[in-house]
């Protein structure tokens, strides 16, 4: 740009003026996801792939970290509380039965057994627990905060092999829950690290 052109741009016009807004989209008809202006005319936009209308009913509401922690936490309770009173009675069971010393307590070998099989019994249930949750779009928390999950490539449930990859994604993630869900709120689909890897996004409806 030369110097003649510098006089005639408006200072107050290159500080105002900004890229218009963009959500993505889900055409309701071929289920193509789309990036459109928004929010949208109030006819709606034809979708670049098969020509239907979509309308501001179809815009993807990404999940915001509030919603999305205190469903993680009616997650950890829905998992928690149950899972917690299966090992206490599984346990109390195992004590009875379990061999004994001369002071009547557990010998150390019973006792590693035990744990070993409390542990196995916690991370199946964990498993099964987010697999399910993962493979039909929403967990218990997901479900009470009006959340789903859902392919990012085209709006649907996730497939099974996209569920089975989220699962382990999110096993692997536990230790570091907190900062993968502050490090979202950076992200403009507001996605997690295991939600990258799994090609999911976590929409509000």
């Amino acid at each position: 740009m030369t110097v003649a052109d510098l006089s005639d741009v408006d200072p107050v016009r290159l500080i105002t003026d900004r890229p218009a807004r963009t959500d993505a989209y889900r055409c309701t008809s071929c289920r193509a996801v789309q990036r459109h202006p928004s929010p949208l005319p109030t006819f709606g936009v034809k979708c670049d792939n098969c020509g239907a209308t979509i309308s501001s009913r179809d815009v993807f509401i990404y999940a915001d970290l509030r919603r999305r922690l205190f469903a993680l936490f009616l997650d950890v309770a829905a998992f928690g509380l149950p899972t917690a009173s299966l090992d206490l009675v599984i346990g109390g069971w195992a004590i009875d039965y379990a061999p004994k010393n001369i002071y009547g307590h557990p010998t150390h070998t019973a006792v590693i057994w035990i744990k070993s099989a409390l542990a196995s019994v916690t991370a199946i249930s964990l498993l099964g627990y987010l697999l399910r949750g993962n493979a039909r779009g929403r967990t218990v928390g997901k479900m009470a905060t009006g959340l789903r999950v859902v392919r990012a490539a085209d709006g649907a449930r996730p497939s099974l092999a996209a569920s089975v990859v989220r699962t382990l994604a999110q096993l692997l993630m536990i230790p570091t829950v907190g900062v993968e869900y502050m490090l979202s709120s950076l992200d403009p689909q507001r996605r997690t690290l295991h939600d990258r890897i799994a090609g999911t996004i976590v929409i509000e409806r």
